[in-house]
């Protein structure tokens, strides 16, 4: 960081430049948001992940918002932890949105956190490939078997 304040720093740089100083800074410190309270409280309501496989795999910015004496900016993020083989799948992902500031000094604090289970990954995965949606059980056991007749009297021709 330069010798002078960071919001003064940032001041100076083009827009461009200056977002990628910010992103560079989120980086950096990113991984913060796992020891917040809220996501460590959904990642303790997720079975079958390892606890300390969860990390931050991706995050977006918002455009930064100087003011005299701090930085603010939105931010989204993706968090993911490594699902244990024997163990059932609920999800292995958190989404959510939080803020964060930047002080004079260049520390971030990140602040309004707020994360959600993203069960539709699910879906994303490759879990109960073995299942053939063909060998399903028949949901009707009187429904007769598509390759016979039903002589039934709800089915006579008209």
């Amino acid at each position: 960081m330069p010798e002078e304040n960071y919001i003064t720093y940032l001041q100076n740089l083009s827009s461009f430049e200056r977002e990628q100083e910010v992103n560079n800074k989120i980086g950096d410190v990113i991984q913060q948001i796992l020891d917040d309270e809220i996501v460590i409280s959904i990642r303790n309501e997720l079975p079958g992940v390892d606890y300390s496989s969860w990390e931050v795999v991706d995050f977006k910015i918002s455009e930064p918002n100087l003011e005299e004496d701090s930085c603010t900016l939105g931010l989204t993020f993706e968090i993911k932890g490594e699902q244990d083989e024997d163990s059932g799948y609920l999800a292995d992902t958190i989404n959510g949105e939080a803020e964060a500031v930047i002080d004079e000094l260049g520390n971030v604090i990140f602040r309004n956190i707020d994360p959600d289970i993203a069960f539709d990954s699910y879906e994303d995965n490759d879990y109960d490939d073995d299942i053939d949606p063909d060998d399903e059980p028949d949901d009707n056991p009187n429904d007769a078997p598509d390759d016979e007749p039903d002589d039934s009297p709800d089915n006579e021709p008209f």
